[in-house]
């Protein structure tokens, strides 16, 4: 059957709608690290629930530290060019990370619902059971108890809290809200070599006084430091400028 030109233009037009109306599938995604300088390319991406981003260490040294959480995934360490790190996405939201060591490099990972599957075909159904004779009468069923219920344990997605951080006299001063691990990263302010140090301490709740000389060569230092927990929860970085003295 031949379609008139009106007809053929009127399908085309509805099909070319449908196409640009269908979403675009998340799929896995690679993000490079350090590439054309201090950036994340590309800073944005978007993948489904399951799927895993990659970033791949073009150059430079940085890390890949989450400030937007919502499904408890793990920082990165401290990286150079050659590097690699993947992270699995299991719930949905917006994932928001920076290098601690370059405030303004920063990215997003936006996870989605994976597109749900088609419906399984209808079982058939079962066949009626043969009726039971008149004379019979219903016998007991045996077999062991079912097992009772218990809920799951519930886990912690809370993170500690970093307050009162001050510096003095070669000494940092800060509270924790509870035990923690302190990641300690510092640059060195002035020198060409951008190398970052790194100490890993424990912490206890409350006050904690921490000496610097034995690590900090006197100079001036820009530093961060994030309290991980036993669930492996971590805080809002803690950023300042100090100075050992001799």
């Amino acid at each position: 059957m031949r379609l008139s030109p009106c007809l053929s233009l009127a399908l085309a037009s509805g099909l070319a709608s449908a196409v640009l109306a269908a979403p675009a599938a998340a799929a896995p995604a690679d993000v490079n690290v350090g590439q054309g300088g201090d950036k994340f390319a590309p800073p944005d991406v978007t993948v489904n629930v399951g799927d895993a981003v990659t970033w791949h260490w073009v150059g430079g040294t940085h890390n890949v530290h989450w400030t937007s959480n919502p499904g408890g995934v793990k920082d990165s360490p401290f990286q150079s060019k050659g590097a690699t790190f993947s992270q699995t996405f299991a719930t949905t939201g917006t994932y928001s990370y920076v290098c601690t060591a370059h405030s303004g490099m920063k990215g997003t990972v936006t996870v989605v619902d994976a597109p749900a599957p088609a419906p399984a075909p209808a079982p058939a159904p079962a066949p009626a059971p043969d009726p039971a004779p008149a004379d019979s009468t219903p016998q007991p069923v045996s077999g062991p108890e079912p097992a009772p219920s218990t809920s799951s344990p519930a886990v912690d997605a809370a993170a500690p809290t970093l307050g009162r951080v001050a510096f003095r006299r070669s000494t940092l001063r800060l509270r924790l809200s509870e035990d923690a691990k302190l990641v300690v990263r510092y640059v060195r302010v002035g020198k060409r070599a951008h190398a970052v140090g790194r100490r890993t301490l424990r912490a206890r709740k409350g006050l904690n006084t921490i000496s610097v000389r034995r690590w900090m060569r006197p100079g001036r230092y820009r530093v961060s430091i994030v309290a991980v927990d036993a669930a492996g929860n971590a805080s809002q970085p803690a950023r300042l400028k100090l100075t050992v003295r001799r």
